[in-house]
């Protein structure tokens, strides 16, 4: 076993072999070449006829679904897989262990058998309140599969729109600058080559504030004031024949993938001041009540219920499987979902906000339901107090929060959620804190080991983010006093930086090479370059005060 990026071992013996690589992978010998090019910018992948290939990956159906052996011996790499995942997995170690010089690649003898612990491996992208150049999306998902994730899901629709162009609403729902169909498309296709299945995610029945307003007939009939429209009216036919016609388009839009996400989370707010205001009226509208009637159903709890359970149903008209948000279940009542769905924790609800006494994942988990763990905050990455390298060292998705052991085997997996993603106005941090936390987060859910980072991990996480190129030894989190930057504008922590202007003057050097770093990794680079110098200039002040 050979589970972590932070502990990859090169072997003494290394070879020299020219930057045109000639790779040979069965019947994935395109998509092979295509994510080896991203994984290795700097090189030229062409495909070979035959085994004779510098590079040569067989099928093995004796190994795991996303196993792979790899074996590097005199500047020939022999590659085993069982799927193309595997392969990809495989590819994506190969660059990690990789060095690229001005003229050649040098590869390292070494002997890899090598599989997840963790199955449903995740990046959660909030794109729907802001979406970022499509490039710089690109560049993540590729850091992101050269990490060895296998979801990338996409929180694509909230209060203020709908992130892609879609057929299924009036244009103007679509948020500033969303990604059209032509976008979309290129994007579904990196994730192809890329083996990143997508969640696509279209929040319901709340975060609808904009589509409310756009199609008042979708909000409540109620005599409430003031009248929120942070919800759809349960009561409404017409709100289950456009979630029936998007939850069909999204399927088209993303035809790769298993699931279907349809949020469903932050239902019942009601604590908000003054007066502690309801805003959803499920409880006084006309049509709810009326449809809670005509379906023998006793209270909004229930009508949630029935809500989830069409959406479900037209998900499985698709062909996919369902996954919702779970801070909406009451874990006290008897099942009201059907367990054919996927949910994913965050955590209960807050109390006032819907079902809190008596709710805990234990209780999702006792109720029946498989669970992706997204637990906040311990796998949320927006804000400074939630993740942190300290708390990640030692978290597992499978003990935090607290659950019995026999349930563990209930928990398929875990995703980090970097929400308000596209809103870099408000969280310009993602640009440098981003990468550290795609990075950190993998090697966590590929091997499940407790960790406390020191010098070696930070050189090679330095290595994982800005690619082959990167001089050896070089460590940029130095400069930033911590191997996960702050998540604030500026990513130093000044109390912690331990080296001084010489150390920083030497980061500073590496990084400024323009021609060193290609693609996403010279990005990355101009972005720690920019944090280096800030810290250099923290130094300075904090020395002569």
């Amino acid at each position: 076993m050979f589970p972590s990026v932070m502990s990859l071992k090169r072997g003494r013996s290394k070879t020299k072999v020219s930057k045109e690589l000639t790779l040979w992978a069965e019947d994935s010998q395109d998509r092979a070449c295509r994510a080896l090019g991203l994984f290795l910018p700097g090189c030229k992948i062409t495909a070979s006829p035959d085994k004779t290939a510098l590079i040569s990956a067989s099928e093995n159906d004796a190994l795991p679904k996303e196993g792979y052996t790899l074996n590097i011996k005199d500047g020939k790499v022999a590659i085993g897989y069982r799927t193309y995942s595997g392969l990809r997995n495989a590819l994506a170690t190969l660059s990690l262990l990789v060095t690229e010089t001005e003229d050649c690649l040098i590869l390292p003898d070494t002997e890899i058998a090598d599989e997840p612990v963790l199955a449903h491996r995740g990046v959660m992208l909030d794109i729907a309140r802001g979406t970022v150049p499509i490039g710089t999306l690109f560049d993540d998902m590729v850091l992101i599969a050269k990490s060895r994730y296998n979801i990338l899901h996409l929180h694509i629709s909230d209060a203020k729109g709908v992130a892609i162009e879609m057929d299924s609403f009036p244009e103007e729902y679509r948020i500033a600058d969303y990604y059209t169909k032509s976008q979309v498309r290129e994007l579904v296709e990196l994730a192809r080559d890329l083996a990143l299945e997508i969640i696509p995610e279209f929040d319901m029945p709340a975060h609808s504030t904009r589509l409310n307003t756009i199609l008042p007939e979708l909000s409540c009939d109620t005599d409430a004031t003031p009248k929120y429209l942070w919800t759809v009216c349960a009561g409404e036919e017409k709100v289950y024949e456009l979630y029936r016609k998007v939850i069909r388009e999204v399927a088209e839009i993303f035809p790769d993938g298993r699931y279907i996400h349809i949020g469903g989370d932050e239902l019942e707010f009601s604590d908000f001041p003054p007066e502690r205001r309801r805003i959803c009226h499920w409880a006084e509208c006309r049509k709810c009540k009326k449809k809670m009637e005509e379906e023998g159903l006793s209270d909004r709890q229930e009508l949630y219920y029935y809500f989830a359970n069409r959406m479900n149903g037209y998900v499985k008209e698709c062909g996919k499987q369902t996954v919702m948000w779970s801070d909406q279940i009451d874990c006290t009542r008897p099942l009201g979902m059907s367990l054919d769905i996927l949910m994913q924790f965050w955590r209960v609800a807050a109390p006032g906000r819907g079902p809190h006494e008596g709710c805990s994942l234990q209780g999702q988990l006792d109720l029946g339901y498989q669970v992706i763990n997204s637990n906040h905050p311990s796998t949320y990455v927006d804000e400074e107090h939630y993740m942190s390298s300290e708390k990640l060292g030692s978290w597992r998705w499978d003990r935090v929060p607290e659950i019995k052991e026999e349930s563990r085997r209930q928990i398929v997996g875990s995703e980090i959620c970097a929400w308000e993603y596209g809103n870099r106005e408000m969280f310009r941090h993602y640009d440098h804190s981003l990468p550290s936390a795609i990075v950190l987060a993998a090697d966590k859910y590929w091997c499940g080991e407790d960790r406390v980072y020191g010098k070696a991990e930070s050189v090679a996480l330095t290595r994982a983010v800005l690619g082959a190129r990167t001089p050896e030894g070089l460590d940029v989190f130095e400069a930033f006093g911590d191997i996960y930057p702050r998540r604030t504008d500026e990513p130093c922590y000044i109390d912690k930086i331990k080296c001084g202007e010489d150390e920083i003057n030497k980061i500073i050097s590496a990084l400024s090479n323009e021609e060193l770093f290609l693609g996403g990794d010279k990005t990355r680079a101009e972005i720690y370059l920019k944090g280096a110098k800030h810290a250099l200039e923290l130094v300075r002040n904090k020395t002569s005060q």
